[in-house]
């Protein structure tokens, strides 16, 4: 986030984009690194309740897991090939699993003030 903040007053600049950065963690602007699992829940949660075809639904948790999954895990989770897979993929490797129920809002704070 600090980086961002630089490079507006560095360049002048109004604004940035980020697509492929808020693919990869939807929680960038509230200071996160890397993407919290809890974002990875509410994505399972949002996507199943609302039946997102699967291969929208994988091709998001393939971007918020890009930086928390080794390289051999990659390989794993790029070969699943049902939403039930996924599902139980994230539930034994992270403890996530799909809760029936919307996420809250507001539940991503700003992370050190920024």
């Amino acid at each position: 986030m600090i980086r961002y903040h630089l490079m507006f007053n560095i360049l002048g600049t109004d604004g940035v984009m980020c697509a492929q950065g808020l693919l990869n963690n939807p929680a960038l602007f509230a200071g996160y690194t890397e993407t919290p699992l809890k974002c990875v829940q509410d994505w399972i949660d949002i996507a199943i309740s609302y039946g997102t075809p699967f291969n929208i639904f994988k091709h998001h948790c393939v971007f918020m897991l890009e930086n928390v999954l080794p390289k051999h895990e990659k390989k794993i989770f790029n070969n699943l090939s049902s939403s039930f897979a996924v599902l139980d993929y994230l539930k034994q490797n992270f403890g996530i699993q799909y809760k029936n129920k919307l996420p809250e809002t507001g539940e991503y704070r700003i992370k050190n003030g920024c």
